[in-house]
C-alpha cells in the first residue's frame, strides 16, 4: 500500500515535493521493519535529500528523516553513516 501511496504522490505532486517524502520515509520504515534494510536507506536517504534541499539542514522535518536514516544505519553497523548525514 505504501508503494502505491508513493506512486500517487509522485504523479500529483512531484518526486521532489515535501509532501511526497513522507510516504518516502515510511516506506523506508516498512523495509526497515521488514529486514529490508538496503531498500530502507535509499528511502532513507531520498527523504533526507530532499528534505534539505526544500526546507534546510535543521528543519525538524529533515532532522526526522536525519534520525531515521541514522537509526537503520546502527541496526547494520554502517561506518558511513555518519558522513552521509554531514558529520565528515
Amino acid at each position: 500500500m505504501y508503494v502505491r501511496a508513493l506512486a500517487g504522490y509522485e504523479k500529483a505532486l512531484g518526486p521532489d515535493q515535501t509532501s511526497t517524502l513522507d510516504p518516502v520515509n515510511n516506506l523506508g520504515i516498512l523495509y526497515s521493519g521488514q529486514g529490508k534494510l538496503d531498500e530502507a536507506g535509499e528511502m532513507y536517504m531520498r527523504a533526507t535529500a530532499g528534505k534539505e534541499k526544500a526546507l534546510g539542514p535543521d528543519h525538524t522535518s529533515t532532522l526526522n528523516m536525519v534520525y531515521n536514516f541514522l537509526q537503520r544505519a546502527a541496526r547494520r553497523r554502517v561506518p558511513e553513516a555518519h558522513c552521509a548525514v554531514g558529520g565528515c
